[in-house]
């Protein structure tokens, strides 16, 4: 193994996990997060009531950002000397964790609907979580280390989002 190649994957004795275990734990969790999903937004519906916010911003704002708030503190503070590539692996994190985020909210989105065979009326909703993902996830397929101003670009995605949000159903 070539020492300077860090892209290499070095074998690890941990990493004995089997395919099938890994598909028990995600429908496990799958399970747990539907049979929380009711009183999550009672919650989050008291709460709003309560703090007199309005719900959507409660939802997309406020949670999110309480959710994910020690991640970022943590990214943020192990990034150490501004180094660029220690700024893109910190903004790499903060994207990883909002991605996943999105893709289980939306995969338990999914698996609601179909099973208590609702009717789809979610498609702005995933269209307006989609788009910013898909264009930073894009522009991450061309570059290894992210310029200051693509990571100032993608922080302005999510508000624009919200404001695409607000313009779709006014």
């Amino acid at each position: 193994m070539n020492i300077f190649n860090s892209w290499e994957l070095e074998e690890s004795p941990k990493n004995t996990l089997k395919p099938q275990a890994a598909i028990v734990y995600v429908t496990f969790g799958i399970g747990v997060m539907y049979l929380i999903s009711g009183a999550f937004m009672q919650s989050v519906l008291q709460f709003s009531n309560a703090a007199h916010i309005p719900l959507h911003f409660t939802s997309f704002v406020v949670f999110p950002i309480a959710m994910n708030a020690r991640m970022i503190i943590k990214a943020l503070l192990s990034t150490g000397s501004r180094v660029g590539k220690n700024a893109s692996l910190t903004f790499f994190e903060i994207y990883g964790g909002l991605v996943m985020n999105n893709l289980l909210g939306l995969l338990t989105l999914l698996i609601t609907v179909c099973m208590k065979r609702l009717s789809w009326t979610y498609s702005n909703e995933v269209l307006i979580i989609m788009i910013p993902c898909t264009i930073v996830g894009l522009f991450a397929l061309k570059r290894d280390t992210y310029p200051l101003w693509a990571s100032i670009l993608a922080m302005l995605l999510y508000p624009i989002s919200i404001c695409l949000y607000y313009v779709m159903y006014s």
